[in-house]
């Protein structure tokens, strides 16, 4: 991870130290940010045409920068991860941009693809939400969530793509919404431990659940019941949100999407494995599982989820 001094150079408009002469050099970065970091879901792969994977670096960078701020720099002050947030978004909007070379890539990918900013801007919102952390009451407050931290990525993807309708639209929240369930229910362990718990309250009352008790990291009595619930309601955003394998015209992008899906799907099985160990124990998918996964789905069809 970059540390805290180069995060906020990147939120600047000469990008400080990374500062860039020109367009080429900035995809250059924007691409090591995406290749040199770990996700449990494929980013970027080389199961995408390269002509796509050049728009998604910068994309991602964004995103991951980000993310850095509002989650690692817990050191820092709440005021000024904020302003670095927010000068993200005058950058975002801004014409000028001299040598910053996150958004000198992603200003050209805008241009050329014509995507709005609002997915971004969505983006940076969730940021700050995290940052400013408010336990989600009921589940319309969790989805509400999800579709400003996980829907916009989506949506950018499919625009990448040129396939972004009403349609495609709301099948891609789906499954996004699941992704991003599902990383909340693999870090239940870590994010306790920075006083989040993004289980909704009214669940937690449902299974006489007190928050003290997964602060302090104790098992509470129907943990396990709240679990199951919680990843029932994920798994079947997965399956509806899967009928989007088939409104994708690229092969090779259903093969990448249904490799995100089943990976998703994946790691909430490890999740259900684990049960109650998940206050202390995070899963993670291995390269080997990662690949196998890949290579079922290419010896079937794309969009054969089950």
């Amino acid at each position: 991870m970059l540390s805290s001094n180069e995060l906020y150079d990147l939120t600047t408009e000469t990008g400080g130290a990374f500062s860039v002469s020109s367009v080429r050099e900035a995809y250059t970065f924007c691409k090591k940010i995406t290749t040199t970091h770990y996700e449990n879901f494929p980013v970027a792969s080389l199961l995408l045409p390269k002509k796509q994977r050049k728009h998604i670096y910068p994309v991602y960078a964004f995103a991951r920068i980000a993310d850095d701020i509002a989650d690692e720099l817990t050191g820092e002050s709440t005021e000024r991860r904020l302003a670095a947030l927010s000068g993200m978004n005058e950058l975002l909007r801004a014409d000028i941009y001299s040598g910053n070379p996150v958004f000198t890539a992603l200003h050209r990918t805008m241009k050329e693809l014509m995507i709005p900013p609002l997915p971004f801007e969505k983006l940076l919102i969730a940021f700050k939400r995290d940052i400013c952390f408010v336990q989600p009451d009921d589940y319309e407050d969790l989805l509400d969530y999800c579709d400003y931290s996980a829907n916009p990525v989506g949506e950018l993807i499919l625009r990448i793509f040129g396939i972004y309708n009403k349609e495609t639209g709301k099948l891609s929240d789906k499954i996004c919404t699941g992704l991003q369930l599902v990383n909340f229910w693999q870090d239940i362990s870590v994010d306790w431990q920075k006083n989040r718990v993004y289980i909704p309250g009214n669940l937690l009352a449902k299974y006489g659940i007190k928050e003290t008790d997964l602060s302090a990291g104790r098992i509470p009595t129907d943990f396990s019941g709240c679990l199951k619930e919680l990843f029932n309601f994920t798994e079947k955003l997965f399956f509806e949100g899967s009928n989007l394998l088939y409104y994708l015209p690229s092969y090779r992008l259903r093969v990448e999407i249904s490799a995100t899906i089943k990976g998703g799907l994946k790691i909430l099985e490890k999740c259900r494995e684990l049960g109650d160990k998940l206050l202390f124990t995070r899963p993670t998918l291995s390269k080997k599982e990662m690949l196998s996964i890949l290579v079922l789905i290419l010896k079937g069809k794309a969009n054969k989820i089950n």
